[in-house]
This record gives C-alpha cells, sequence and structure tokens, in this order.
C-alpha cells in the first residue's frame, strides 16, 4: 500500500519550449506473506523449477526527482533518479528519455 505526494513545477528557461522539475516522496508497506520462492511450470509440460527473488522490505521509503526540457515542439528531453530505502535495504535507479515526435 503506497501513500505520498508528487510535485511538479515549470522552469521558465530561455531558448526552451518546454522545462519542468518533478519530485516525489512516499512511504510503502508490504502486507501479507514476504516469501520469495515460487514453483513453476510450463503449461506445455516439463519438469519444474523453483524462482527466488529478494525479500521485499516490510516498510520503505520511496523518493524521486526528475527534470525535463524541450528543446523543440517535436523533441523532449528528460533525466530522472528513483530510489527505495527500508529494512537495510536500498535500491537505486537512474533514467533518462529522449523523444522525439515526426
Amino acid at each position: 500500500m503506497p501513500l505520498g505526494l508528487r510535485l511538479a513545477w515549470d522552469v521558465p528557461v530561455s531558448g526552451l519550449e518546454n522545462a519542468a522539475v518533478t519530485a516525489h516522496a512516499g512511504w510503502r508497506h508490504a502486507f501479507g506473506d514476504d516469501a520469495t520462492d515460487r514453483r513453476m511450470a510450463f503449461l506445455s509440460g516439463g519438469d519444474g523449477f523453483t524462482v527466488a527473488g529478494v525479500k521485499a522490505a516490510k516498510d520503505a521509503v520511496v523518493l524521486g526527482l526528475g527534470v525535463s526540457m524541450a528543446p523543440t515542439q517535436n523533441s523532449s528531453l528528460s533525466i530522472g533518479y528513483d530510489g527505495q530505502f527500508g529494512d537495510g535495504t536500498a535500491a537505486h535507479g537512474i533514467k533518462a528519455d529522449w523523444k522525439l515526435r515526426f
């Protein structure tokens, strides 16, 4: 169950069609069984197998910050950071996008 806040600000930048800064912060709580091992099999048959994942944090803080800009009407560029921290674990991610419309 996530709970949080998202904000966005338009930033006037000379020479750009559009520019914005975005931020989000939240709290995520996991309910129920936290087992990560699952027994799987293909519908077409064959031997079964086990898939194991990383245990999710029971309570975690989620943070993010991004910047986007449109150098022209038909293009945009954005970069952002997302992080999650909780129960002795941390996850970090950076994403960049360049879009060209034609």
